[in-house]
C-alpha cells in the first residue's frame, strides 16, 4: 500500500482502527498537520521531516528513573499533560503509576480531551473565569472529579451558582502567590475569607491550596535553595491562614526541575509534574540523570557557507521562544537562529562534522510545551523502527 497516497477516509479508518488496538478514544476533530504517511517499520531515518520523534526506550528509561526516585512515599503524583498533550502518554504514566493522583491540565478545552479519554479525576491549574467556560466544565463534573484555582470570592460565587443549577460538584484549590509574579494570594486573610466564602458556597468543596513553582521566567529558579524558599513561603502562608492539622492531601504544588526536593517535604500532600520524566532542555540541565525522549528530527537543506548550515526546523517546528533547541549528537555544530521555516546552524571551525544536504540533525527542544504545540503527532520509535503514531489531541486547545 502506498501510505503517501490514503485519501481522506482512508486516513481516518486508520486512526480509528489505531486507537481501537491500543484501548483510546480520542475526541474527534480535524487536526492541522498532513503529515506525509509512511508505513510502520519505517527506520527512524527515513522518517520525512521535520518530525517529532518520541523514543519509547527513552521514555522507558526515565519512567523507571523517577519510579525509582519518588519510591513508595506519601506525596502523590499528578501528571501535568499540557506539556505533551497526548493521552496515550498520559495512559503510560497512569499504568506505571497506580497510586497517583489524576491528571493535571491548563485550560477547558484540554480537560474536556482528557476527560473523553478515560481520565476521571482532572485538575484545571487555572482560575476559569467566564461563565461559558464555567458551563462547559459542569457539564465535565456530571461525570468526572474536576478542580480549578481560585483566588478571588466572585470567582467563587459565580462557579457555585453555575454549579447549583448544573447539579454538579466543584472542587476548588485556593491559589498561592510565592512570589514569581503569576496568578494567586499572598495575603492571609484574603486567604482566609476565600476560604471560608468556598465553605459556605453550595456544590463547591475546598480541595486544598496551591501553588505554581514554574517561574514565568526560565532563569529565575533553579536551584535547591530557592526551592526550598518557596516551598517555605507557601507552607508558612498557609499555616498562617488556615488550620490545615486535620487536612488530608491539602498541599499541592507545581514543579518540574525542582520535584526531587519537594519529595521530602512532609507538608506536601501532591506535585505536578510537567516535562519529567519526557525532559527538554532546560529541564536536563537540572536533572540530568534523565534521557531526552522527545526530539525534532530536521534535514539538512543548504550549506551557503562553510559556517553555516540551513535546516528545515523553524519557529513553527521548535517553537524556540524562550531558549534555542540544542544539536543532539555533533559536536561543534550549535543551533543559532531561526525564522518560520528554516534553522540556522553553525559549524565551528574545528568541527570534524560534516553535514551534506538531506542528511539528518536531531534536536533538543529548550522547552516542551512549546514544541510539542507545533504538531499533531508523535511518531513513535522503538529500536529506531516506526511502531505509531500518537495524537498529541489536545494541541491548540488554550480555551
Amino acid at each position: 500500500m502506498h501510505w503517501q497516497l490514503l485519501n481522506a477516509s482512508k486516513v481516518i479508518l486508520y486512526y480509528q482502527r489505531y486507537r481501537e488496538y491500543n484501548g483510546l478514544t480520542e475526541i474527534g476533530r480535524l487536526h492541522m498537520e498532513k503529515p506525509t504517511f509512511q508505513p510502520l517499520g519505517t527506520h527512524v531515518m527515513e522518517l520525512d521531516t521535520p518530525a517529532l520523534v518520541l523514543d519509547m526506550e527513552a521514555l522507558d528509561f526515565n519512567i523507571n528513573q523517577m519510579s525509582s526516585m519518588i519510591g513508595h512515599g506519601d506525596v502523590g503524583i499528578r501528571s501535568h499533560v499540557s506539556t505533551y498533550g497526548c493521552p496515550a502518554i498520559a495512559h503510560l504514566y497512569a499504568d506505571k503509576f497506580p497510586g497517583n493522583c489524576g491528571i493535571a491540565v491548563s485550560t477547558i478545552g484540554e480537560c474536556e480531551v482528557f476527560a473523553n479519554s478515560g481520565f476521571p479525576d482532572i485538575l484545571i491549574t487555572n482560575q476559569v473565569i467566564t461563565k461559558s467556560k464555567i458551563l462547559r466544565l459542569c457539564s465535565v463534573a456530571v461525570n468526572h472529579s474536576v478542580q480549578v484555582l481560585v483566588d478571588s470570592p466572585q470567582n467563587a460565587r459565580d462557579l457555585s451558582g453555575v454549579a447549583v443549577n448544573s447539579a454538579v460538584t466543584i472542587g476548588c484549590k485556593i491559589e498561592i502567590n510565592v512570589g514569581l509574579g503569576r496568578g494567586g494570594l499572598s495575603d492571609t486573610r484574603e486567604i482566609r475569607e476565600l476560604a471560608n466564602l468556598i465553605l459556605g458556597l453550595d456544590n463547591l468543596e475546598l480541595t486544598g491550596m496551591t501553588a505554581n513553582f514554574l517561574p514565568l521566567h526560565v532563569s529565575s529558579i533553579s536551584t535547591e535553595h530557592d526551592i526550598a524558599t518557596l516551598l517555605s513561603v507557601f507552607i508558612d502562608t498557609v499555616k498562617q491562614a488556615v488550620d490545615m492539622d486535620a487536612k488530608d492531601g491539602f498541599l499541592s504544588v507545581r514543579s518540574t526541575e525542582g520535584f526531587l526536593d519537594i519529595l521530602g517535604a512532609s507538608e506536601i500532600s501532591e506535585i505536578q509534574i510537567d516535562t519529567v520524566p519526557l525532559m527538554d532542555h532546560k529541564s536536563l540541565q537540572v536533572n540530568p540523570q534523565f534521557k531526552p525522549s522527545v526530539k525534532v528530527l530536521c534535514s539538512v537543506l543548504s550549506q551557503p557557507i562553510p559556517s553555516r548550515v540551513v535546516v528545515d526546523a523553524g519557529h513553527k517546528t521548535t517553537g524556540p521562544d524562550i531558549g534555542l533547541p540544542v544539536v543532539d549528537g555533533l559536536n561543534g555544530i550549535e543551533a543559532v537562529k531561526f525564522s518560520a521555516e528554516h534553522g540556522a546552524l553553525e559549524v565551528d571551525e574545528n568541527s570534524a562534522q560534516v553535514l551534506s544536504p538531506n542528511d539528518k540533525v536531531w534536536l533538543i527542544p529548550f522547552d516542551l510545551s512549546l514544541c510539542t504545540n507545533q504538531f499533531d503527532y508523535f511518531r513513535v520509535v522503538r529500536k529506531d523502527v516506526l511502531g505509531g503514531l500518537w495524537p498529541i489531541s489536545s494541541r491548540g486547545l488554550f480555551g
